[in-house]
């Protein structure tokens, strides 16, 4: 398969397809299920929460998820999702036959309704994220933990597992939309706004 991590997303490698998972193991096997479909492991990210109280690799999973361009309420969710322990899998720079692998892939998961999930977060009390009195450099919060955009000039390259590793420079400037007609409940599709 053709390396596309530095094309430009708009040559039609323009979508990008999430699910969130309750346990690592599941995210993994769905992980391999996407590589086993042919697409590329560079495109294929893992984060997790915190799991046992333990907040190793919380961080660097935060720093890769403000890297991802979701949505700005989107990222907030999954910001969410993560902090409660939970696991993101993103494939992301997929075309358009591709995410609907990818969806048909994680549709047949164990992921979680995440429109489920949201309301019952909600019922319980959490409100969201608001950005209205945030410091400048400060995108957001999930519960406790606040995570930065990512600096412009920092194209180092700290993380040694592909699973965690950030997306292309540059990335982080494309503006994706939800795409409601190409999503299930287990799997949120979304589309370069321009490209429709």
């Amino acid at each position: 398969m053709t390396d596309r991590s530095f094309q430009n997303p708009s040559s039609g490698h323009d979508r990008l397809v999430t699910a969130v998972f309750d346990q690592r193991d599941d995210a993994e096997e769905a992980r391999r299920a996407l590589l086993a479909s042919g697409l590329s492991g560079q495109h294929i990210l893992v984060l997790s929460g915190p799991s046992d109280g333990a907040s190793l690799g919380a961080d660097d999973d935060q720093t890769a998820l403000a890297r991802v361009p979701l949505p700005d309420q989107d990222r907030h969710v999954c910001a969410e999702a993560i902090s409660r322990g939970a696991t993101l899998v993103v494939a992301d720079l997929l075309s358009g036959a591709e995410a609907t692998q990818a969806i048909a892939i994680l549709s047949s998961t164990s992921a979680v309704e995440m429109d489920r999930r949201e309301a019952d977060w909600r019922e319980g009390g959490w409100s969201g994220v608001t950005t209205d009195a945030l410091p400048s450099g400060i995108r957001g919060t999930t519960r406790d933990m606040a995570y930065t955009s990512p600096r412009d000039d920092d194209d180092t390259d700290t993380y040694e597992s592909p699973s965690v590793r950030p997306h292309p420079t540059g990335a982080e400037d494309r503006r994706l939309i939800r795409d409601t007609n190409g999503q299930s409940p287990r799997a949120r599709r979304y589309v370069a706004e321009d490209s429709g």
